[in-house]
């Protein structure tokens, strides 16, 4: 999902563009707007941007990395939305498949409404397990010489637990990281 690809939004997009290629970033942007309004289409573009080699291009979505972004396989680009919770019948790697599979729909199309259904029937949450794995994540070195990008999708639907474990990482940023 490219900048091309985000419907209206022109005045978040020009300053985005601009900061990325000027290379003039804060470490956080909070992109609040009524559901359908394309702040998870450009978080997204945003990241594609970030990551690709052509930063003038704003995600060409053909280079590796754009490739390797759309398929969440790029070790600098991390997706975080709400999931339910994993059934006690169901095994982990099912469960894992299912979320891959609703992850990588939402990179294909953010403007689409994902379900979980029929597999998975609780209420979609970010939870504290969840922050914690992506603050160990961020921590550790990259070996390409690359920003780290974290895509946030629905941070209303944090619990408390996780909304105050993620402050942290807010307010003390690890280097070169873009949330």
């Amino acid at each position: 999902m490219m900048f091309s690809r985000v419907i209206g939004q022109r005045r978040v997009k020009e300053i985005l563009r601009s900061g990325i290629r000027k290379n003039r970033l804060a470490h956080a942007y909070l992109l609040y707007g009524p559901e359908g309004a394309g702040m998870e289409a450009i978080a997204i573009a945003s990241a594609y941007s970030l990551l690709c080699r052509d930063k003038q291009a704003g995600g060409c979505g053909n280079c590796p990395e754009c490739r390797r972004v759309s398929r969440l396989e790029h070790p600098a680009f991390r997706l975080v939305f709400p999931v339910p919770a994993r059934p006690k019948s169901m095994p982990a790697d099912k469960y894992q498949k299912v979320l891959r599979e609703r992850a990588l729909q939402r990179m294909d199309d953010p403007y689409r409404e994902i379900s979980f259904l029929p597999e998975l029937t609780g209420i979609p949450a970010i939870g504290i397990d969840e922050i914690r794995s992506l603050k160990k994540e961020v921590i550790l070195k990259l070996t390409e010489d690359t920003d780290r990008v974290l895509v946030i999708l629905s941070a209303d639907k944090m619990t408390p637990a996780a909304a105050n474990s993620l402050l942290k990482l807010l307010e003390e940023p690890p280097e070169r990281t873009i949330l």
